[in-house]
């Protein structure tokens, strides 16, 4: 499944925008685990703008996908685990730095929360 949504997003005609691609993106949630994770749940001040582009895109990105009906079963997830979940999926796939930001999400989040197949 990887393959073939990897080879769609390379092929694209145009060239993306640094900041949408996957590896702006990770950068952005990098940034937003440090703020979650600091002691203070505040963190750098440079984290937390980068952070927002982050939690921001997520949650849209989550909130549109719902809305579409995508096969996605993350149920109650948090935006924070859906941020924790890209981030390690990206790390795994490093050629999804350079696709579009939007396949890596989309990926991961079909790795980590499959729907069951029904009538089993």
């Amino acid at each position: 499944m990887l393959a073939p949504l990897l080879a769609l997003a390379m092929m694209q005609s145009w060239e993306l925008k640094p900041q949408d691609k996957g590896s702006a993106l990770l950068h952005a949630c990098k940034a937003e685990l440090r703020v979650i994770d600091s002691a203070d749940g505040k963190g750098d001040p440079e984290d937390r703008v980068l952070a927002h582009t982050c939690f921001q895109y997520v949650q849209g990105f989550a909130d549109g996908s719902d809305l579409a009906g995508e096969n996605v079963c993350a149920g109650t997830a948090t935006i924070g685990t859906l941020i924790r979940v890209y981030v390690a999926f990206v790390e795994k796939n490093p050629k999804l730095l350079e696709a579009y930001r939007g396949v890596g999400l989309h990926m991961a989040r079909l790795d980590a929360y499959p729907c069951p197949v029904k009538g089993k």
